[in-house]
């Protein structure tokens, strides 16, 4: 197990420290050049730097370093790769949201009254019957006959018993109303009577 950092002309290799050893073995291979021919120059130990721990330990061979080093370029290889495809999916999502925000369709709101044009016309319907409502409620209070006109069930026709029946109720409500009058009209004289005889026994003993 190693720590690998790469850069443009250089990679750097930190391995795990020995539990015997308070320091850690490295090795700096330098990325291959192209020769005159155009042909990569191979790996020797000219161009890998090593610091190891334990001085006694052999010297590594070419071809040990140069597997070394085609393991870790192939490694690198790899997260160049990974690295590109996260990036054309971060362009590809970006150019889908983009796609999204411009191709936007909005849904009006069954109650968005004022985009959405048959709630507004219902709004304004239920506005004219509530007034027309009010109205009706208005007249009725007003007519002595709409209590009991309300209890039939055709209002527009009434058929003579209909007719006889309001009759009979109102001639019935209006007597019910001439004889709750004249209890209060009799309470009332009774107490401006006792408190007229109240007022003359004071004004006799004085």
């Amino acid at each position: 197990p190693a720590t690998v950092v790469y850069d443009d002309f250089t990679i750097n290799v930190t391995y795990h420290v020995d539990d015997i050893r308070i320091t850690a073995p490295k090795k700096e291979f330098e990325k291959p050049q192209l020769d005159e021919k155009g042909m990569t120059v191979p790996i020797t130990t000219a161009v890998v730097h090593s610091f190891k721990v334990d001085p006694k330990a052999a010297s590594d061979r070419n071809f040990a370093l140069y597997s070394e080093f085609q393991g870790l370029q192939k490694r690198e290889r790899a997260c160049i790769d990974q690295v590109a495809a996260a990036e054309e999916e971060i362009d590809r999502l970006t150019h889908t949201r983009r796609e999204d925000d411009i191709s936007v369709a909005l849904d009006v709101s069954f109650y968005d009254t004022q985009r959405n044009g048959e709630a507004k016309l219902r709004r304004e319907q239920l506005e004219k019957e509530a007034r027309e409502e009010a109205v009706r409620r208005e007249e009725l209070e007003k007519d002595y006959l709409a209590p009991f006109l309300v209890q039939l069930d055709a209002l527009s026709r009434l058929t003579q018993a209909d007719a006889v029946w309001v009759k009979g109720v109102c001639l019935k409500d209006l007597q019910g109303r001439l004889v709750e009058q004249a209890v209060r009209n009799q309470e009332w004289l009774e107490r401006e009577q006792a408190e007229l005889a109240q007022r003359t026994q004071v004004y006799q003993k004085n």
